[in-house]
């Protein structure tokens, strides 16, 4: 997922290609272990698979709302074509999403942020915690919609 912010004067270019090269940087590296896995790493990645689910429950749990748990996109009511277009939900790592965030160095009150496939709100309430003008959300599955409207 890429996070772009929507501005009325822009941002410059570069802060936007750092951001966008810190999460390419971030997939190189698991692209990068998982062609390379032995009977270690494997149990390495199943712990930190479980580690990870552990730690979604656990901010979930901290801030009161439902937002771990992939959600195929099969499993998912969504009206018209704009399935063809969508992905499977899964969760980002509120962790990476403040760094990502952060990264940007700009006058967060000078932008909007849009999530575009918002899920269940997770991004929106990490964006929350940054003076963002306005923070959006556009989801087209009306199940993760309804979920995310009670998580914020």
């Amino acid at each position: 997922m890429y996070i772009y912010p929507v501005a009325t004067e822009a941002a410059s270019t570069q802060e936007i290609y750092d951001a966008i090269a810190a999460q390419d940087d971030i997939r190189g590296d698991a692209r990068h272990l998982s062609g390379t896995m032995n009977g270690a790493s494997r149990l390495l990645l199943k712990a930190h698979r479980i580690f990870g689910e552990t730690r979604c429950r656990v901010y979930d749990w901290r801030h009161a709302v439902q937002t771990c748990g992939d959600v195929a996109l099969s499993d998912l009511r969504v009206v018209g074509e704009s399935v063809e277009h969508g992905a499977p939900y899964a969760p980002s790592h509120p962790t990476f999403l403040v760094k990502i965030l952060r990264q940007l160095r700009i006058d967060y009150s000078r932008y909007e942020f849009v999530d575009l496939g918002s899920g269940k709100g997770r991004v929106l309430l990490v964006a929350s915690e940054f003076p963002f003008r306005r923070i959006t959300g556009v989801e087209f599955a009306s199940e993760l919609h309804e979920i995310a409207v009670q998580n914020v």
